[in-house]
């Protein structure tokens, strides 16, 4: 009929179980929210970027698709996930309404009505093994594409509980991450594993983890936006927002040098948002050092994340942590500039002090904690080494790690000293 009015696509959005309100798709490339409950959700006021989408009506601003698409995997695995699933490539909203159900922090998105299929029992250790061996191979099985949307090709939330593994579900939501590597990265599952243990030692806050040898090697990792206790597998969704959808960035502005946040913009939304910025910005500045001695080039705004807690927003502990630059096809630049420069070898005291000028922050403050990390890395090193070594079979890729940790910190300790005497 000419003239009829079309009905637009919409999802429900709730917020720890509660229905909130909807989102609503006007076109392709324009989406908007509407609440239904008048209001900011109780307790989630000090969140900027939600209390804008949540509590002002009919917010129908550009930053809402960008806001909503954090909560979706990158855009290679959209893709992949897009062609399993029957979608056109690119359909961003339907690709939430397959899998919002699950997503990142306290947030759940699906069709209005629409109810969850039947749980699925739980998994055997043949159906584990044969998971794994899909995603090493960056080709999550169909059953995956239909439950849950993996955070990378490599990696998907699983619901663990003490009776085993669990596909996620509306009803009994995931809580860890299960990896099982990132495709043409050799032993990447070892790396990251292997760094995560090194940040630990470092006094880096990064998630609970467990390496598992069997069936397969692969690295468990607990979801900090979901909280655990005794045989429950979930007892509360933690509301969580990285800093790119605070920012209001589209997910591809991820990097620095492509228009993705610089340190000066996160620790300004420290210091605005931060229930205790001075502790959170020593933090970050040990990830921003850590990342630098490893050569983590994946560290980005979207790593950097804001946890709700009683006191109000702290940042999150940090997961993403590998050595990329050890891989011969991944670029030796970093994430995010130190001192306007992303380039390791011309990272010196300089930068360094160019970083806390940029800050607003005491330069000796600043090199006093490079100088720390640097002089004290060897020994966290080989400590690292060593418990691994105790348990687990030695990877190449991580004999390359070592080699380039300690070459980091060498060239940091040296010239430090030097710039001293």
């Amino acid at each position: 009929m000419v003239g009829a009015a079309l009905t637009l696509p919409a999802l429900e959005l709730r917020l720890a179980g509660t229905l909130r309100g909807q989102l609503v798709q006007q076109a392709p490339d324009y989406w908007s929210y509407r609440p239904l409950v008048a209001g900011p959700p109780a307790g989630l006021g000090a969140f900027w970027s939600i209390r804008q989408l949540t509590s002002i009506t009919n917010q129908e601003t550009a930053n809402v698709r960008a806001w909503f698409r954090h909560l979706l995997p990158d855009a290679s695995v959209c893709h992949q996930l897009a062609q399993r699933l029957g979608f056109s490539v690119g359909n961003d909203f339907a690709l939430l309404g397959a899998l919002g159900a699950d997503a990142p922090g306290a947030l759940s998105l699906r069709w209005p009505g629409a109810r969850s299929a039947d749980p699925p029992g739980c998994l055997t250790v043949a159906e584990v093994a044969a998971l794994l061996v899909a995603l090493r191979a960056a080709q999550p099985p169909p059953r995956i594409a239909e439950a849950t949307a993996p955070g990378d090709a490599g990696c998907v939330p699983l619901c663990q509980t003490a009776q085993g593994w669990w596909y996620p579900t509306a009803e009994r939501p995931s809580n860890v991450w299960l990896r099982a590597g990132r495709h043409g990265w050799p032993d990447a599952v070892h790396n990251e594993a292997f760094c995560l243990g090194l940040a630990a030692r470092a006094g880096v806050p990064v998630l609970a983890s467990e390496w598992v040898q069997k069936p397969l090697p692969c690295l468990i990792t607990a979801r900090s936006d979901r909280q655990r206790s005794g045989p429950e597998p979930v007892l509360a969704w933690v509301h969580e927002e990285n800093f790119g959808q605070i920012a209001g960035l589209a997910p591809e502005q991820a990097f620095e040098r492509e228009g993705g946040l610089a340190l000066r913009d996160c620790v300004a939304l420290m210091r605005r948002h931060s229930a205790v910025p001075a502790l959170d910005l020593r933090t970050l500045l040990r990830w921003v050092v850590f990342n630098h001695l490893v050569g983590n080039g994946l560290a980005t705004a979207r790593d950097l994340r804001f946890h709700y807690t009683a006191q109000g927003p702290r940042l999150a502990p940090f997961a993403n942590l590998l050595s990329t630059h050890v891989y011969a096809q991944v670029s030796e630049r970093l994430g995010m500039m130190v001192g306007q420069e992303d380039r390791p070898d011309w990272i010196r005291p300089a930068r360094w002090r160019g970083l806390a000028q940029e800050l607003d922050l005491n330069a000796h403050y600043v090199l006093a904690l490079v100088g720390e990390l640097a002089l004290a890395m060897p020994g966290w090193l080989a400590a690292q080494v060593q418990a691994w070594q105790a348990t687990n079979s030695w990877s190449p890729v991580l004999a390359q790690v070592r080699e380039l940790v300690l070459k980091r910190a060498r060239q940091l300790a040296v010239s430090l000293a030097a710039e001293r005497a």
